[in-house]
């Protein structure tokens, strides 16, 4: 799916929402999936791209990225984005 980790490529770390158990924190820029999924050839990118999906309207979403702080509670405050 191309997401790229947001703190150490394969690092897991255990989340309070399912008791603890370890997940990898992944995130996408969805402004330039598109672009991605095609220089990369991804096997869903058609599905993904040329399928109309009548329950997805984008028209009014503003598809901008903010710098966030996120926690870690092996990490000192951090911001992630680009």
């Amino acid at each position: 799916m191309l997401f790229e980790d947001v703190f150490d490529a394969g690092k897991f770390l255990p989340m309070a929402h399912v008791g603890g158990l370890p997940h990898r924190v992944l995130a996408k820029d969805v402004a330039a999936a598109r672009w991605l999924w095609e220089e990369a050839r991804h096997p869903l990118f058609n599905y993904m791209v040329h399928t109309h999906h009548p329950d997805i309207d984008l028209q009014s979403v503003d598809l901008s990225f903010h710098w966030e702080p996120v926690r870690c509670p092996e990490a000192p405050l951090m911001a992630y984005g680009r």
